[in-house]
Parts: C-alpha cells; structure tokens; sequence
C-alpha cells in the first residue's frame, strides 16, 4: 500500500497517526510537493485545491493507494468524483489560538479571511492590521520571533500535534473554527475498498461541518463550522458574515435531521 502526503512535519505526522491507529504494516509514504507548497498567493484568491490537487490526480493516476490530509484543505465544493473522503482518522482540538500580542494597531498574520473577520468582531474596536503569512508552523513562528509580526493566528491542532505549548486559546463561539479543522481525513478512489477505514460519528460531524459551508464560498469567504456529537445527538455551530454583521447560527438533531436544517437554512439566507 502507497500512501501520498505533502511533506511537512506535520502532514508527516499525521500519516504516522493514520499508520499507528490501524496498525498497518508492509506500506509506503510517497511525498507528493503541491502547488501550496510552492505558491505565495493567498488563499482568499487561490483556495486550499492548491494543497491537495496533486495527491488527487496520483490517486486518480494509481501512483499512490491513499491520500492522507487535513480535513479542512479538502474543497467542500467541486471533489472529483472519482474520489471519496473514505474516513476521518481522528479530530484534535479544533480551536483557533494567537501567539503574540495583540493591541490597537498591531500586525496579526493570517491568510485567512474567517480568522480576520472573527479577530475584528472580537477585538473591537481597536484596529488591527492584518499581513498575509504562509509557511509551516515552525516558519510562521520563526516569522513572528524576528518581528515581522505582533502575532499570529493558527490551529490549536497543530501546535498540539507538534508539540509545541504556545497560544491563547479562542472558544469555538468566540472564533468558529474552519469545517474540518484539526481532522485527518484518508481520501481514496471511490470504487477500491479498504475494510478498515469506517464512516462514523466522527465522520459524521465533519460531513455535516462540510455541508454548511458548501456553497458559501469555503476559504474565501469568511464561514466556519464546527459539529460535536454526544448521545447520537448532533449539534452544529455555523458562521457566516454578511458584510461585517456576524451571524451564528446552532442546529441541534439527528444526522437526517441536520442535513434539512441546514439545507432549508442556506436556500433561505445564500
């Protein structure tokens, strides 16, 4: 068994997670370089495709047997059908965080419109001034150690994977994370079967997390998702800025009766 990942630290290691959990043995990571590796264009522009495009055309290609990424790179809107998200291997905090400090007119690195719209919402009414930044988290550190920033904002996930303490940590209702964020999803092609990958609860949530955002503009608009389950019952906290009102809505049911709610939800506000 081939298994296709970026080359990061942290996309390596998450392999290792998915490795480990299922006990797998006699495969092989192939490192698959992505345009998101190379390109310093923002992702309001370009969006997370760039990240996951190649591991889908060697999937595609039968170069590799599965692909191995973060969830919330994957496109909630137009995945090849070919393909299929085939499970989630597990979610770590979901939670935004900020390194730094931030104070009236500070720079505050992110390449991500949601996080700058929450951190205006949040820390109104100061002005903060917000600077593109791209990179592992190692170099966004590095960046933000040498003064090209007052701060940065990344995925609690992250820095928990890789051990690294650093943060305030922001509440879900305070900073809706991204759909999928801190979740390893395995995408395969749709047609090969591998028993021991299973759609649960897990998958679920994400799923859900996935549809409310789909059709809103994904990483280029300032929307988020975040879904827990307890008991088998679902509830879903959803973010969506028109113009600068924020606006949180909350679902609660069972998974049939989420989907409706939120599809009844979107044709009434899109």
């Amino acid at each position: 068994m081939i298994i296709g990942t970026r080359g990061s630290e942290l996309a390596l290691k998450q392999v290792s997670i998915f490795i480990n959990k299922f006990k797998l043995k006699d495969c092989a990571i192939k490192i698959i370089k992505t345009k998101g590796d190379i390109t310093k264009k923002s992702l309001q522009k370009i969006g997370t495709a760039i990240f996951t495009k190649e591991l889908d055309k060697a999937l595609l290609n039968k170069k590799i047997d599965l692909a191995v990424h973060s969830l919330k790179d994957i496109p909630a809107e137009g995945f090849n059908t070919k393909l299929e998200i085939a499970a989630i291997v597990e979610r770590a905090d979901p939670r935004d965080c900020v390194i730094g400090n931030i104070f009236n007119g500070s720079v505050v690195g992110t390449d991500s419109i949601r996080r700058q719209y929450e951190l205006k919402n949040y820390y109104k009414p100061i002005k903060l001034n917000f600077k593109p930044i791209r990179g592992n988290i190692q170099t966004r550190i590095k960046k933000l150690d040498n003064k090209e920033y007052g701060a940065i904002v990344v995925a609690k996930a992250a820095l928990d994977r890789l051990k690294i303490k650093k943060g305030s940590i922001f509440s879900i209702k305070q900073m809706v994370p991204a759909a999928g964020q801190g979740a390893i999803a395995v995408v395969k092609r749709k047609k090969d079967k591998f028993s021991f990958l299973k759609k649960d609860r897990l998958y679920d949530c994400c799923m859900l997390e996935r549809e409310f955002i789909k059709d809103l503009g994904g990483c280029k608009k300032p929307v988020g998702a975040y879904c827990s389950c307890k008991n088998k019952k679902f509830n879903l906290v959803g973010l969506v800025y028109k113009g600068n009102r924020r606006i949180l809505v909350d679902f609660s049911g069972n998974k049939e009766g989420m989907m409706n709610k939120i599809r009844r939800w979107k044709a009434k506000h899109i």
